[in-house]
């Protein structure tokens, strides 16, 4: 979990140093909200330095919104497209 935009800047980096990601995209397929939340289905691109290799993260993300600002963020995804034991 990150507060701020400090610490969020931290997370994106240490996908960088650990995992070689240099690049993100989004693909926005759907979004919808209902009082504070924001709620999106989208695909996540990961691009890494080393291999090339593209990553790709069908998840839902559920965003807080107050006063026009990010007030929380959480994504939701199957960790089997990591190739990792969820």
């Amino acid at each position: 979990m990150t507060t701020g935009s400090d610490q969020a800047l931290a997370l994106m980096e240490s996908f960088e140093v650990a995992q070689g990601v240099t690049h993100f995209g989004i693909e926005m397929l759907a979004i919808a909200t209902q009082g504070k939340a924001v709620l999106t289905e989208r695909i996540d691109t990961m691009l890494g330095r080393m291999d090339g290799v593209e990553t790709k993260l069908r998840l839902m993300g559920i965003f807080d919104v107050e006063d026009g600002r990010m007030t929380a963020w959480r994504d939701y995804f199957d960790t089997a497209a990591l190739g990792t034991p969820g």
